[in-house]
């Protein structure tokens, strides 16, 4: 569940920017979470998800401001594993 929620999360970041990737992430878990807590609506929830995924696979490449968000990506990804490693070396020191 958590680990589809980021690989949502992931794509739509790609296509659509960060700030966008975490509300598609935080929304997926929500209906994760609706699928469990109600499992007769558990097939609704993963055809949205499924719905969402090949929706932004579909219109994400055909974005014409695609590159900035791409960008944009790979600079907070850059960023968070700076800071992941800073903490790492110094919780091991």
């Amino acid at each position: 569940m958590i680990l589809g929620a980021l690989v949502i999360g992931a794509i739509t970041a790609y296509y659509f920017g960060v700030r966008v990737g975490v509300y598609a992430a935080v929304a997926s878990v929500g209906l994760f979470v609706l699928g469990i807590v109600m499992p007769s609506k558990l097939l609704w929830t993963y055809g949205l998800v499924g719905a969402f995924v090949v929706g932004v696979l579909v219109i994400g490449p055909r974005l014409p401001g695609r590159q900035e968000n791409k960008a944009d990506f790979l600079k907070a990804t850059r960023s968070g594993m700076g800071k992941a490693m800073r903490l790492y070396r110094k919780l091991r020191r």
